[in-house]
């Protein structure tokens, strides 16, 4: 079913609700605190921007906050909020929160969407197309698929070739090579989390390294960095699906933005850009920023953008460290830090 526009007395209502102070109170009686004006001001706009928030600044509980309000407001039937985290444990402090709040399960099911980055690419966007394509799907598990190429690498005679054709190769050694085999962009043409592969794809060590991960995938062993590649390569070949997906979709909220990777950055800015949301606000602290071995920080639409909003009083320490942290910091906070909390330092 497409959803309709809505009409309010005759007039064309917004798809996203209003906040307003009434709802704030609420929203601060559920929570057992009061919001300032700086964050009361981030709780009631519908404009999009990024949200740069300091160490126990509540970044979470604002985000939880603002969600909780559009999650009892929210009008429509099969389009929902987009809040996407970029670990396990950030998505399940989200859904802590909201248990507090009493619409959990409203915003935990269908027609919202709450999870990490390769929940709602492999969702949305790889799996439905990789499988149209034919490709089984038993898992999505990095160690099991360099486990499963380790043991083509050191158990199959045909491959005896490959173990001694990179250890002369390859810079990393073979099992490492091996181990981080992965399908990269919309050609999906083959690379390593491991480094860069020796020479390419007419050489005789890509054509070895292709037919064991053609061996994987006939499995339906995949690493979580192929869903990317076939994201990637579903948007090339139909372009038109971000428009649905941002129509499905007209609230996106990103947590934990400071660990987007550039690889995360590519797509996500290909299906959520700012400028063609309806409203995309993006939560983290840049000084924050912790990436997975083998990953760059991204470049591609980097957090914070700017027009950024700014939290920097910390509930986490008091004046003496922020003072000491505030000149140190790799992104020091504007205005500058301030500690509310606790711990001053002795």
């Amino acid at each position: 079913m497409i959803e309709s526009s809505r009409f309010v007395n005759g007039c064309l209502a917004p798809s996203i609700p209003c906040v307003t102070e009434g709802d704030i109170e609420v929203a601060e009686r559920i929570l057992g605190l009061r919001f300032d004006e700086p964050r009361r001001s981030i709780l009631r706009s519908n404009e999009s921007f990024d949200v740069q928030a300091c160490p126990g600044s509540g970044k979470t509980t604002l985000l939880v906050a603002k969600l909780a309000i559009l999650a009892r407001k929210w009008p429509h039937v099969c389009r929902g909020m987009c809040v996407i985290s970029h670990t396990n444990v950030a998505r399940r402090e989200i859904e802590t929160k909201l248990a507090g709040t009493g619409v959990d399960q409203r915003l935990l099911n269908y027609p919202h969407f709450v999870g990490t980055i390769h929940g709602f690419v492999n969702q949305f966007l790889a799996l439905s197309f990789l499988r149209s394509e034919g490709y089984l799907v038993e898992m999505i598990d990095d160690d099991a698929h360099g486990d499963f190429s380790a043991r083509l690498l050191h158990t199959h005679n045909a491959y005896a070739t490959a173990r001694n054709f990179l250890s002369r190769k390859e810079a990393n050694t073979p099992d490492r090579t091996i181990r981080g085999l992965r399908y990269e962009g919309p050609s999906l043409t083959l690379s390593s989390a491991a480094g860069a592969l020796p020479c390419g794809p007419d050489s005789a060590s890509y054509r070895i390294l292709a037919e064991i991960k053609r061996t994987v995938v006939a499995k339906g062993i995949w690493r979580f960095d192929d869903m990317f590649a076939w994201a990637e390569k579903l948007l090339a070949e139909f372009p038109q699906v971000c428009e649905l997906v941002r129509w499905r979709f007209p609230a996106v909220f990103l947590d934990e933005s400071q660990d987007t990777s550039e690889l995360q950055a590519g797509l996500l800015e290909k299906v959520f850009p700012a400028s063609a949301c309806e409203l995309r606000q993006r939560f983290g602290d840049s000084n924050q920023a912790i990436y997975d071995t083998g990953q760059a920080e991204a470049s591609t639409d980097r957090f914070p953008a700017h027009g950024f909003r700014s939290v920097t009083d910390s509930q986490r320490f008091g004046s003496s460290i922020a003072r000491l942290a505030n000149p140190v910091a790799p992104a020091p906070p504007e205005p500058e830090l301030c500690g509310n909390g606790p711990r001053p330092l002795s």
